[in-house]
């Protein structure tokens, strides 16, 4: 008896230990990609050289989309409502955003304070992603090595060129924004009582992605093509959707409006679109 007691025992041990290991392990997926979790679980025996060794797995992504989603009028919003009634309008319309991702393709990368950060080409959609490039060379440099078919690529999707590849990540996240603004007049604001309205900037291009840190981990992405998606998305218009000439480009169906011309210092000025929704 006493035997077949220990046995239970054992059984529900292994039981609460797999049920622990599987909230682990899908908690862990929700902060970073499951590839990089996988390489995390793959060094558990010592975890801190698990660490260090994702630090310097970066990699380059080409032909991925990045949208940044901001709520317009959100400081003044915060300073005249309560803060808990912020916070549950925010995880309302954010809840939103995230059930979309699925349907859209997308892949959340991030939220900080009212800003949505989403993109297709880096975890989900049409991935082309290579080895980190030396510090010479450039991701720019390689998507044009690409382009001109010059670089060997395993990871080149079975839509067969760089461009098909960059307009079906596009075509998925312009339609993710197209339902985030739709989706936003849905939830009002607290008090003021008005629909909540969005300004969403979209770009395409070439990053890199990583780890950063080793406690709290937090996966990011770093890249002049982040840094003009962020652009779009400031110097956009409310209830539309501010798109590079890029983007405008591989897209050419869409009623694009020509917007403006964004100076840049270290080339020719870069013509804008608009598309309202």
């Amino acid at each position: 008896l006493q035997r077949v007691q220990v046995l239970k025992q054992q059984d529900e041990i292994i039981r609460q230990k797999t049920r622990t290991e599987t909230i682990q392990h899908e908690f862990l997926e929700n902060i970073i990609p499951p590839s990089l979790v996988k390489k995390l679980e793959s060094g558990r025996e010592d975890l801190s050289v698990s660490l260090v060794r994702l630090k310097t797995m970066t990699e380059t992504h080409l032909g991925m989309c990045i949208l940044y989603a901001d709520l317009v009028g959100f400081t003044t919003f915060s300073a005249q409502v309560d803060p808990f009634k912020v916070f549950t309008f925010l995880n309302q319309l954010f809840h939103i955003f995230d059930s979309l991702c699925d349907e859209h393709n997308a892949y959340k990368l991030e939220t900080v304070g009212d800003c949505y950060v989403a993109t297709v080409g880096l975890v989900t959609g049409e991935r082309i992603n290579l080895t980190s490039p030396k510090e010479s060379d450039s991701a720019r440099e390689m998507h044009r090595s690409v382009m001109q078919s010059t670089v060997s690529c395993d990871a080149l999707s079975s839509a067969g060129s760089m461009r098909s590849a960059s307009s079906v990540n596009i075509r998925n996240l312009l339609e993710f924004a197209k339902a985030m603004v739709r989706g936003s007049r849905q939830v009002m604001k607290p008090e003021v009582r008005t629909p909540a309205i969005m300004r969403v900037g979209i770009h395409s291009g070439t990053c890199l992605s990583g780890i950063v840190g080793t406690k709290n981990l937090k996966f990011t992405v770093l890249g002049e093509d982040i840094d003009i998606a962020a652009q779009m998305e400031h110097e956009g218009k409310p209830d539309a959707i501010h798109a590079s000439e890029d983007v405008a480009f591989l897209l050419p169906k869409e009623r694009w409006v020509k917007f403006k011309l964004i100076e840049r210092s270290d080339r020719e000025p870069m013509q804008t679109y608009l598309l309202g929704v």
